[in-house]
């Protein structure tokens, strides 16, 4: 798999069954991967995965205020994950998954947010996927206190060598405009 960035030389290649983040702005797409043995990394800061959805949903089906309502809500399902019905919460100091069902369900994060956003129900994404649709007042968080600890996301490049000077330049720019997309 390639995915290309705006420095016109660096791609970066990923094995798909390697997790991978993959960050996009106006002008363009990046990718971090997110875990790796054989590369070198940087921790360059965490990321909370979210409960979402349209105010007017909200409205119209109340907010929930504990992972066990999410059965009675309609809940937007991504089907490549692993367990697409089941969404996972800290509660009571525990890790606990919740069983979660609905009738839309996709395998990619646009539809999903899309279909959050037409309020056909709620999503559960990465918040720095979704901060744009946050600070523009299209989705509101819920469940905030039950959320995991967020995860550390690592810029790497491969190990052996000393990073070229545009990876490092690329690795300076990851690090300054995390926390305007909502990695923190």
């Amino acid at each position: 798999m390639q995915v290309a960035v705006p420095m016109p030389t660096l791609v970066e290649r990923a094995n798909p069954s390697t997790p991978f983040l993959v960050i996009e702005s106006q002008s363009g797409f990046y990718a971090c991967r997110t875990s790796t043995a054989t590369m070198r990394r940087k921790r360059g800061s965490t990321s909370r995965r979210v409960v979402f959805g349209a105010p007017d949903y909200f409205a119209r089906h109340g907010r929930p205020r504990h992972p066990d309502d999410l059965q009675r809500h309609a809940c937007i399902l991504r089907t490549v994950d692993r367990h697409p019905n089941q969404w996972t919460f800290q509660i009571n100091g525990r890790t606990r998954s919740v069983p979660v069902s609905g009738s839309f369900r996709a395998d990619t994060m646009t539809a999903i947010y899309s279909a959050v956003t037409l309020e056909l129900g709620l999503g559960f994404s990465p918040l720095w996927q979704i901060r744009h649709l946050l600070d523009a007042g299209q989705v509101e968080l819920a469940l905030t206190s039950y959320e995991l600890p967020p995860v550390p996301v690592h810029i790497v490049w491969s190990s052996g060598r000393s990073p070229l000077a545009k990876t490092r330049l690329f690795k300076e720019y990851l690090l300054e405009q995390w926390p305007q997309m909502g990695v923190e």
